[in-house]
C-alpha cells in the first residue's frame, strides 16, 4: 500500500478545456483583486509591516517551513464546525488554497531510528500479557538503500515502480508544476501478502517489496531524527501513575505567571466575535470544557457516564490546560522553588481574532506577543535561564504562529528570537522544530474519577461494531488534491454499509457529539485523511471510541505525539499511502478486509488498555488515579525536559 515515509506527490491538476479556461480567467482575476486587497484573507502581503528581526533558523526547520500550509486552518472551517458555504462567504478559499499549494514542499520521507523502532517480528507481549502486533524492519546488509518494511495486515499491488526522478537541486520535485511528471515516474512500493489462518494467527505478516532509488531528502531525514530525539529524551510511555509520581512533589513544583487579563481573560470575552459566523461562548464556558451535551442519540445511550460529556471545542486546549495547572497539586507561588514556569497566554485565541479582520495589520497580529516578551523580560525567573524552563500551551497549529516574512496569515510568535528556548505544546507541531510538542486535541469526554474512565472503557469494549470502516467528514469535492474524494468514492462503491459507511458532515450534524461518537462506536476502522493540515480532532474522537484509525499521511499522528501515542504504530493503527489511493492502485476496503479478526481485536485492546486514558482531559481539580490523563502526561514530561535544561538545546 505504499511507504508511509515516501515523498508525497499531489495528483496532477485537472486540465480545463480551452473555452472553459477563457471564461474562468477574467473571473479569477477579479477574485484575485478582491482577495489580495483584504489583508486578513490574502495569505501573503507585499510588505511585512510588523516587527522585523533577523531570525536565524536551523537549516532543517527553514526547509520545512511551508510543508503544511493549506486551506483548513486558513479559514478555520473545521469538519462539522461550520457550514462550508457560510465559511466561504466573503472568502475566496479556492484561490487561497491554490496559492498555498504552490508553496508546498513534499511530505517527509522519514527514516526510522533502529534503536527506538527495534527490528522485532511476530507478537509483542507487554507486562500485562496483552498481545499486540509488532512492526518489523529487516535491512538488506548488502545494500543500505534497500529497506524492507513489514506491516501486519498490509496488502497491495505486486509490482514495483522505482522512484527515479530528482529535482535540479538533488531533491525530489515538490512544486505543483511538476506533479504530473512525478505522478508518472514515482510510485510507492508494492506489498505482497503472506496468507495466514485467522483462527490460529494473531498477526498476518505482510512484507513490502524492496525500496530502490533515492527517496530520502535532508529535510525528511531531519524531521524523523528530531522526533526520535524528542522521544529518546523523554520519560517512558505510560498511562499509569507510579507510587512516586502520585505522592511526591519534589522537583515538580510549577509556577504559574499571573499575567495581565489582556493575555487570557479578555480574549475569552471576545468569544462571540472571534469568528464572524460562529459564536464560541458556550464552547468556552466552564474553563473551556463547554456545556453538557445530550448523552443519547435516537434513544440509544451513547455516552457513559452520561454527565461527563461536554461540547468541548477543538481550540480549547489553552483554557483547559490553564484551569488544570491552576489546580495542580504541585503548583507553587514561590518562583525560587519552581522547576517549571507556565505562561498562561492564550496565543491561539489571540491569533484567531485577527484572521478575518479586513483591517488587521501584521503589527496588530504580533503586538500582544511582543508585549508578552517585554513583560517576561522583567521577571528574574525568566532571565535566570533564558526561558528554558518555561512553557507555552497553544490551542492552534504551529504554522499559525510562524507567519512568513511577506505573509499576512497568523503571527510570528514562535519565530521571536526571545522565545526560541521556550517549550511549546500545541495541537499540531512543526515536525522540524525540536521544541514543538504535539498534544491531543481536546475531546468531549472529561471524567472526574478513575471509575468514570473504567465505565467508558467497559462501554467501548461491549459495542457491537456493524461496519468494517467509516469515514466521518466532508468530501472536499472542489479539492482534487485531497484524498477524501477517492475515499468517499470507494466507500460509495462498497457492497453495503457493513463494508463502508460515509457519515457526511452536512450543516450541523457533526456538531452533535453523540451523532459523531455513535458512528465511531459502530465501526472497526475509522478513516482519518488529512484536511488542509495533517492533524484532525477526529483522530482522537475515534480513538477514545475504540475505533482503529486508518492513516494516510505520516504527519497526522506518527510525527506529532511522542508523549501520548505508543512507538509501535502497527499495534494501534493502519497506514495506507494516500498517493496509492488517489491513483486508484489501492482499495482501502479490500485492504482492511484482509486484516484478521484476531489482529483487529488485538489492536483494539491496545487502544482501550494502553491509549485511551492518556488522550482525555479530566475535570480540573479531579483525581483519576491510577490513570494519567493527557494533562498529567504532558506536565510530567515538561518537568522532565526542564530538569534536563540546556542539554536539550
Amino acid at each position: 500500500m505504499g511507504d508511509k515515509y515516501a515523498v508525497r506527490v499531489a495528483p496532477s491538476k485537472i486540465t480545463l478545456g480551452a473555452a472553459k479556461f477563457k471564461f474562468l480567467v477574467p473571473f479569477y482575476l477579479l477574485l484575485l483583486f478582491v482577495v489580495w486587497n483584504s489583508s486578513s484573507k490574502a495569505p501573503f502581503d507585499g510588505v511585512n509591516i510588523g516587527p522585523v528581526h533577523d531570525i536565524t533558523k536551523s537549516k532543517n526547520e527553514a526547509m520545512g517551513a511551508h510543508t503544511i500550509l493549506q486551506l483548513k486552518e486558513r479559514i478555520n472551517a473545521q469538519d462539522g464546525e461550520v457550514d462550508k458555504d457560510t465559511a466561504q462567504s466573503g472568502h475566496d478559499t479556492d484561490l487561497i488554497a491554490e496559492q498555498y499549494d504552490n508553496l508546498m514542499t513534499a511530505t517527509p520521507t522519514l527514516e526510522r531510528n533502529e534503536d527506538l523502532y527495534g527490528a522485532q517480528s511476530g507478537i509483542d507481549r507487554g507486562e500485562a500479557g496483552e498481545v499486540t502486533p509488532v512492526m518489523e524492519r529487516p535491512k538488506d546488509d548488502e545494500n543500505e538503500e534497500e529497506q524492507v518494511f513489514a506491516r501486519s495486515g498490509y496488502v497491495g499491488n505486486e509490482e514495483l515502480v522505482e522512484s527515479t526522478r530528482d529535482g535540479a537541486d538533488g531533491y525530489d520535485q515538490t512544486t505543483a508544476e511538476s506533479d504530473e511528471s512525478d505522478r508518472q515516474g514515482n510510485s510507492s512500493p508494492a506489498l505482497d501478502s503472506t496468507e495466514g489462518d485467522d483462527q490460529n494467527a494473531t498477526v498476518q505478516e505482510v512484507k513490502a517489496s524492496i525500496i530502490t532509488g533515492d527517496r530520502m531528502t535532508e529535510v525528511n531525514i531531519a524531521a524523523m531524527d528530531i522526533f526520535n530525539e524528542i522521544r529518546a529524551n523523554s520519560l517512558p510511555y505510560s498511562i499509569k501513575k507510579t507510587g512516586e509520581t502520585a505522592q511526591s512533589c519534589e522537583g515538580k513544583y510549577v509556577f504559574v505567571y499571573d499575567l495581565p487579563s489582556e493575555f487570557n481573560t479578555e480574549l475569552i470575552n471576545r468569544c462571540d466575535s472571534l469568528f464572524p459566523w460562529f459564536n464560541l461562548c458556550d464552547y468556552f464556558s466552564d474553563s473551556g470544557i463547554g456545556k453538557p451535551v445530550n448523552s443519547m442519540d435516537n434513544g440509544t445511550q451513547i455516552f457513559v457516564p452520561a454527565d461527563r460529556w461536554f461540547s468541548t471545542h477543538q481550540y480549547a486546549l489553552e483554557l483547559i490546560s490553564h484551569a488544570r495547572i491552576m489546580k495542580y497539586k504541585c503548583r507553587t507561588e514561590d518562583p525560587d522553588l519552581a522547576s517549571l514556569f507556565y505562561i498562561p497566554y492564550y496565543g491561539g485565541l489571540d491569533v484567531i481574532r485577527w484572521h478575518f479582520d479586513p483591517n488587521a495589520t501584521n503589527e496588530n497580529r504580533d503586538a500582544l506577543g511582543w508585549k508578552l516578551v517585554r513583560w517576561l523580560e522583567n521577571k528574574p525567573s525568566w532571565t535566570r535561564r533564558g526561558g528554558i524552563d518555561h512553557v507555552l500551551v497553544l490551542g492552534k497549529i504551529s504554522w499559525d504562529f510562524r507567519r512568513q516574512d511577506s505573509g499576512s496569515w497568523g503571527s510570528r510568535l514562535l519565530e521571536f528570537p526571545d522565545l526560541q528556548k521556550v517549550m511549546r505544546v500545541l495541537i499540531e507541531r512543526n515536525p522540524w522544530a525540536k521544541d514543538d510538542i504535539g498534544a491531543p486535541h481536546p475531546t468531549y469526554f472529561h471524567p472526574s474519577s478513575a471509575s468514570d474512565i473504567d465505565a467508558w472503557l467497559h462501554h467501548v469494549k461491549r459495542q457491537e461494531r456493524t461496519s468494517l470502516v467509516t469515514f466521518v467528514g466532508k468530501e472536499r469535492r472542489d479539492d482534487p488534491a485531497n484524498v477524501r474524494s477517492a475515499l468517499v468514492e470507494q466507500c460509495r462503491e462498497a457492497f453495503s454499509e457493513a463494508d463502508c459507511r460515509f457519515v457526511e458532515c452536512n450543516k450541523n450534524l457533526c456538531q452533535q457529539p453523540a451523532y459523531v461518537i455513535k458512528a465511531f462506536l459502530m465501526t472497526h476502522f475509522c478513516m482519518q485523511p488529512v484536511g488542509d493540515s495533517p492533524t484532525r480532532r477526529s483522530l482522537f474522537d475515534s480513538l477514545i471510541a475504540g475505533c482503529i484509525p486508518v492513516l494516510f499521511h505520516p504527519q497526522t499522528a506518527y510525527l506529532q505525539y511522542p508523549w501520548h501515542l505508543p512507538q509501535n504504530e502497527s499495534s494501534w493503527s493502519v497506514y495506507i499511502s494516500e498517493d496509492e489511493v488517489r491513483a486508484g492502485r489501492i482499495n482501502v476496503i479490500d485492504v482492511l478486509k484482509k486484516i484478521s479478526t484476531a489482529e483487529r481485536s488485538a489492536m483494539r485492546e491496545t487502544i482501550i488498555n494502553s491509549i485511551i486514558p492518556g488522550l482525555i482531559y479530566s475535570i480540573p481539580g479531579s483525581d483519576v488515579s491510577p490513570y494519567r490523563d493527557a494533562f498529567d502526561i504532558t506536565i510530567d514530561q515538561l518537568l522532565y525536559r526542564s530538569a534536563q535544561g540546556s542539554d536539550l538545546q
